[in-house]
């Protein structure tokens, strides 16, 4: 369910753009990957450049800033695009 994360440097800057998945037909995202009832959250998408790699992380969360802060478990050094 859902789509895999690709973290490879988690502990270098990462500088994420995030946005919150749009959903078509129930719990499925625009392209077809099926992440279950969202219960009042949102799957929040980010990706960045970090210094050699592209990182990226899904996260279900109720506000922007709560996925902000699970994103910063894994990645300390993560700033965010507004």
């Amino acid at each position: 369910m859902g789509r895999r994360d690709s973290i490879t440097e988690p502990d270098l800057p990462v500088k994420f753009r995030m946005v919150a998945l749009r959903w078509v037909s129930g719990d499925y995202d625009q392209g077809g990957a099926y992440w279950g009832n969202s219960g009042g959250t949102a799957i929040f998408h980010a990706w960045g450049d970090g210094e050699e790699f592209e990182q990226e992380m899904f996260v279900r969360a109720g506000t922007r800033e709560a996925a902000k802060e699970m994103i910063r478990q894994q990645f300390p050094k993560a700033r965010f695009y507004r």
